[in-house]
């Protein structure tokens, strides 16, 4: 069932010839295949490594209250304007050759390819939710499917929050409301005093 003839082989029954092919005696007959054979070592695609992610150069830690989730999430203030991620990759046959490329999601068209430092910085974000991404090639030269990735969202400074704007936007009603109060209630008084002289 696995391709040889014999189950059972008998001591010193084994021989090598000239052109490479190895014989065995067994107790159904002789099985002979070529000693050069490929042995295919398992691939693993390499993965680049986000190894670091700081704000003007001061390393910061993840989001830690939020639903289970594969990506960590760094939440920011608006007025943390310099983020820098570094990254790295577990594969290290040929660290030299090692290519990166990155995007962040929300901000690059494209990816970009950096030369020498694996770090990406980005400055004056604007508020909202970002994906970032990096990849690294394999040994064929392909970029490797195994991605890793961070989430960064920025907050909005208080002046752009939905109560704030809605404060803001109760307060301009009010505000307008009580002038056209105040301008109907002066005309009234005016309308008055004008028929009191006229009555006189």
């Amino acid at each position: 069932s696995n391709g040889l003839i014999s189950n059972t082989y008998f001591d010193r029954s084994a021989s090598l010839d000239d052109n490479g092919m190895i014989y065995f005696g067994g107790n159904e007959g002789v099985d002979f295949f070529k000693s050069e054979v490929n042995v295919k070592e398992p691939y693993e695609q390499p993965k680049a490594l986000i190894t670091d992610v700081s704000v003007y150069g001061k390393p910061i830690c993840p989001h830690t209250d939020r639903d289970s989730s594969d990506i960590p999430l760094f939440v920011l203030g608006y007025d943390q304007k310099m983020i820098s991620i570094r990254f790295t990759s577990i594969n290290f046959t040929n660290p030299d050759q090692q290519r990166y490329r990155y995007k962040l999601e929300g901000f690059d068209e494209q990816w970009v390819f950096p030369q020498e430092e694996k770090v990406a910085t980005y400055t004056n974000l604007q508020p909202g939710t970002y994906l970032f991404v990096v990849e690294t090639i394999d040994k064929n030269g392909l970029w490797s499917e195994m991605q890793s990735s961070v989430s960064l969202k920025i907050k909005p400074p208080f002046w752009m929050t939905i109560p704030f704007l809605i404060f803001a936007f109760v307060l301009i009603f009010t505000f307008i409301y009580f002038i056209s109060w105040a301008r109907s209630r002066l005309l009234i008084i005016r309308q008055k005093q004008l028929e009191q002289i006229i009555s006189e």
